[in-house]
């Protein structure tokens, strides 16, 4: 009998460990990479305010899938587009104020975020979308710090040979990151309002779907499993030292 017991201890252990595992260390989420292009900055004057602007035009040249979670799949080589539908074609974000050195807060708009055919998902076919909002700019890091993607949708029949849109179909959430290069010349572009009218800079970002450390179906299995082998475990034990 204590043989018997100590099996299965083991083996509860064991499901315990894979699940807690999975839980503290994977990322139950699929991702899509994008690629470099081009990100925009152009300085407007706001005829209501009497002053320049600076504005960012994330919609101006749309970049490429270059990578996703399969590295097959027909994901890879469409487009992906951020715009705020108020104004899609003039500017999608203006810098409002300085709000530690480096580090401008954003007007506040929610972005489309979106995956299609074309360079503009608007008249062309959809594969994923969802909305998220920038918060803040950082000329330091290179950085654009986004709110959760909200509404995430994906039109998996538009691409049904992807494995990728089916992945993301599981979820309603996600999250972007966003970075860009940045030099000398940018941030000396940035402080100060007499400086060219556009510039231009390398972008890259990354749209995950799901929060991090959520686990996956499989993982709440392993974990119910090996719970339920410790509880059965003890319930033997305890048969065992009522006959003895």
């Amino acid at each position: 009998m204590k043989k018997k017991y100590s099996f299965t201890c083991l083996i509860s252990a064991f499901f315990l460990f894979i699940g807690t595992t999975v839980v503290t260390y994977a990322t139950p989420y699929v991702y899509v990479e994008m690629g470099r292009s081009t990100l925009e900055f152009q300085r407007d004057y706001d005829w209501n305010l009497g002053r320049w602007q600076t504005v960012i035009k994330l919609a101006a040249y749309p970049g490429f899938v270059s990578g996703a979670s399969y590295a097959s799949d027909p994901i890879i080589g469409k487009y992906q587009v951020m715009y705020v539908p108020a104004h899609p074609t003039t500017y999608d974000y203006i810098l409002q104020k300085e709000i530690a050195p480096g580090v401008w807060s954003l007007s506040n708009e929610a972005s489309i975020i979106s995956l299609a055919a074309s360079g503009d998902p608007r008249y062309s076919t959809n594969y994923l979308r969802g909305t998220a909002t920038a918060l803040t700019i950082d000329f330091n890091a290179g950085s654009i710090q986004w709110t959760a993607v909200e509404n995430l949708t994906s039109f998996v029949s538009n691409l049904p040979t992807s494995q990728v849109l089916r992945d993301f179909s599981n979820y309603t959430t996600g999250s972007l990151t966003f970075s860009f290069s940045v030099t000398d010349e940018l941030k000396k572009w940035i402080s100060s309002p007499s400086g060219s009218c556009i510039y231009k800079t390398s972008y890259w970002t990354t749209w995950s779907a799901g929060p991090v450390g959520v686990p996956e179906p499989q993982t709440w299995m392993l974990l119910i499993v090996g719970l339920a082998m410790v509880w059965f475990s003890r319930q033997r034990l305890k048969i065992v030292y009522a006959f003895r």
